[in-house]
């Protein structure tokens, strides 16, 4: 299997140049940053394509076919409510209180324009964090962080995963699961970096690779169930515009390891749409049959 020492090969050299070049940091995101986290996502696309060079393969990636609206739609608002059922454990589970007046959102805003305030900028916060935010990143995450993560996803689902399927279902999801979370594992250090939490590092990475097996389950079974590989990407396309958008100012993370995105409240939840993932992608359509349930 030469995809996956490939795209490993591939995704630290580029971390270790961008890095270096001062073009991959999560504190001021500019444009050469953004671009760059763009380029690096599509890294495996690139993996998947020279992987099937090598093999002497066909057809290295699947075609990708058009999405109804409703189905973007769907999918969309279904990362949304599963957020928001998260958070909501997280209250009801006593970890976390919501701000609903936003104030740690509206000091956030403070300090980014050197000032307070003035009255009437203050009183739209809350409007803007519990309407404006969570409807802008879902239209974002279907549409931009999609596109970036079309790259992802081509590479993990579209290519490899029906290469795992001689391994049986579970097994797939783990190998290809493990692969992807140690090939994610150099943002998250780039993001303690930025914040000055390189002690946390270590802790919180063995809690991410157990999310990364999760969620990249909840993927693969969007793939295995809809063959759709742009479905896959506006489901990791939301999810990564979720990151950006108020949660973590509503609900503010208090309780580590329980809050928060990558939390164990979260996780849970997201194990649960692993086993019954029917109410991301609905109906069940053209499940494929090679991958059984086996060990």
């Amino acid at each position: 299997m030469v995809f996956i020492p490939l795209v490993m090969v591939l995704g630290y050299a580029a971390y270790i140049l961008a890095a270096g070049l001062g073009a991959f940091s999560f504190n001021t995101l500019n444009v050469l940053q953004a671009g760059t986290l763009f380029l690096i996502f599509w890294l495996p696309s690139l993996a998947a394509r020279l992987a099937a060079w090598w093999e002497g393969a066909g057809q290295a990636l699947p075609e990708l076919a058009a999405l109804p609206f409703r189905k973007v739609l769907r999918m969309a608002a279904a990362v949304v409510v599963v957020f928001a059922v998260i958070h909501t454990l997280i209250t009801l589970l006593g970890f976390s209180q919501p701000e609903w007046e936003m104030r740690t959102l509206a000091n956030a805003l403070s300090q980014e324009l050197g000032k307070p305030l003035d009255a009437s900028s203050a009183a739209a916060v809350p409007f803007c964090g519990l309407v404006l935010m969570p409807l802008l990143s879902m239209l974002l995450g279907a549409t931009v962080f999609a596109a970036a993560a079309l790259g992802n996803e081509w590479g993990w689902r579209g290519y490899l995963l029906p290469r795992l399927q001689f391994l049986g279902r579970r097994r797939a999801h783990f190998v290809s699961g493990l692969a992807w979370g140690l090939w994610l594992l150099p943002f998250v250090h780039a993001w303690h970096r930025s914040n000055n939490l390189e002690a946390e590092f270590l802790p919180f990475s063995l809690r991410f690779l157990a999310f990364a097996l999760v969620f990249s389950t909840v993927l693969n079974e969007i793939f295995l169930r809809s063959h759709q590989v742009l479905l896959c990407a506006v489901c990791l396309g939301v999810f990564l515009a979720q990151l950006q958008s108020s949660w973590d100012y509503l609900f503010p993370v208090v309780n580590p390891p329980w809050t928060g995105a990558f939390g164990i409240v979260a996780l849970a939840v997201w194990a649960l749409l692993a086993l019954f993932p029917q109410p991301l992608v609905g109906r069940i359509e053209n499940e494929e049959s090679g991958m059984r349930n086996q060990e």
